[in-house]
Order: structure tokens, then C-alpha cells, then sequence
């Protein structure tokens, strides 16, 4: 059984991108998610099944964003059904290739604006 999510919200930080998401259970899910030993084996299975498909995840995310992705994590609620993935950014990249890091923005934007 396939279920579309019922909202999607993306959070992009500097370093990360956070995506949640609601309603990515079925309502027998989340009947049998009841049971903690259910929840647990539900969770795992949703664990897994992120798992196996992270590879093609974190690659579409690295192009969309043009940034390395470093890791990636699903956590599911599966009695809410509710699920949160977490995005660790690498550095991000110069079209020269050159690692583009926080203290060369900083003095990119302090520059001009020094104090007399």
C-alpha cells in the first residue's frame, strides 16, 4: 500500500536541510503502531526501507542544492504518522571547485565595513 504524505514543510539551515512530514502512514499503521512491539517493527521497516533507497536520496538532494550531502536520517513516528528527515550539508563548492566556507563568507560580507 502507497501513501502520499498529508504536508510536507523543508527547513534549509546553513548546513542542513530538514524535512517533516505528516501523515506518511496508513491507518492500519498506525492501528497496529498501538502495540510497541508493532510501533517498533513498523519504525525499523520505514528505517530500512529509507536505508536502502539513501544512496538516490542524498544524490537528488546534492544536485537540487549543489552542496555534498554528508549523511542523512529518517525518524518515524509510525503511531502519529509523522516522520522527520534530517540532512547534514557538506561544504559547499566554488565554480572553481574551491570548498566555499563559512569564515571566507564572513569576510566577504565584513569587507567595506570596517570600524574607524
Amino acid at each position: 500500500m502507497s501513501v502520499s504524505p498529508a504536508s510536507v514543510a523543508v527547513s534549509l539551515g546553513p548546513d542542513s536541510v530538514v524535512v517533516t512530514l505528516q501523515g506518511v502512514t496508513a491507518p492500519a499503521e498506525r492501528e497496529y503502531a498501538r502495540d510497541r512491539d508493532g510501533k517498533r517493527l513498523l519504525e525499523r521497516f520505514y528505517e530500512e526501507v529509507f536505508d536502502a533507497s539513501r544512496p538516490v536520496f542524498e544524490t537528488a538532494v546534492a544536485d537540487v542544492l549543489s552542496r555534498p550531502v554528508e549523511r542523512s536520517k529518517l525518524s518515524v513516528d509510525a503511531e502519529s504518522g509523522s516522520a522527520v528527515i534530517i540532512v547534514a550539508l557538506g561544504p559547499a563548492k566554488s565554480e572553481a571547485g574551491e570548498q566555499v566556507g563559512q569564515d571566507s563568507d564572513t569576510e566577504r560580507r565584513n569587507e567595506g565595513c570596517s570600524r574607524s
